[in-house]
């Protein structure tokens, strides 16, 4: 609550009579507003507060409005960087439900194949541009655009394999195994 009332500093100008018995019957009320919209972390209530903050207001929210402040920006919060280059690297490994869809986007912004066999700073910094990509599209338009990652089993692109580089490493391999044997 005390975050709250900081984030919104004229709280005080809208309680009328005991200041003591409003500040309880508003918390009361949040909270049973938090249940009802599934806000269960702190996590997501911190995302609420952050998102008035952010907004300047002055004054508190509703509780119901708050509770659905709270809800929708843990479901367009957008993980850290480092979080999100690891989930990149491991998509494949991934549990379907676990995959963020912001990470999708980002990786299928990427040439799949140059990400997937370059060195681990050079892959970082390749995804690091496509997130900053990521982020400024989201801080514009919301979520309503990015891919589904439980709908899109396949959504990333085979690695291209170069047939004439295989075939001439295959070879090569040939070659060293002959003279090994003879």
């Amino acid at each position: 609550m005390v975050q709250l009332t900081t984030a919104c500093p004229a709280w005080h100008r809208s309680v009328y009579g005991d200041k003591h018995e409003w500040t309880r019957t508003y918390i009361a009320e949040t909270i049973e507003s938090l249940a009802r919209h599934g806000v269960t972390k702190r996590s997501q209530v911190s995302e609420g507060i952050r998102a008035l903050k952010k907004a300047g207001a002055r004054w508190l929210p509703a509780p119901d409005e708050f509770a659905a402040l709270c809800a929708s920006q843990e479901a367009t919060a957008l993980p850290s960087v480092e979080f999100a280059y690891k989930m990149a690297v491991e998509w494949q490994q991934t549990p379907t439900e676990r995959r963020h869809p912001a990470v999708l986007a980002a990786v299928r912004l990427l040439d799949w194949h140059a990400f997937v066999t370059s060195t681990r700073d050079r892959s970082r910094l390749m995804f690091q541009q496509a997130w900053a990509q990521i982020k400024e599209r989201a801080a514009a338009e919301g979520n309503s655009w990015m891919p589904d990652p439980c709908a899109a089993q396949a959504a990333l692109p085979a690695p291209k394999v170069d047939m004439q580089l295989n075939r001439s490493k295959i070879a090569e391999l040939r070659s060293v195994i002959k003279g090994e044997l003879r």
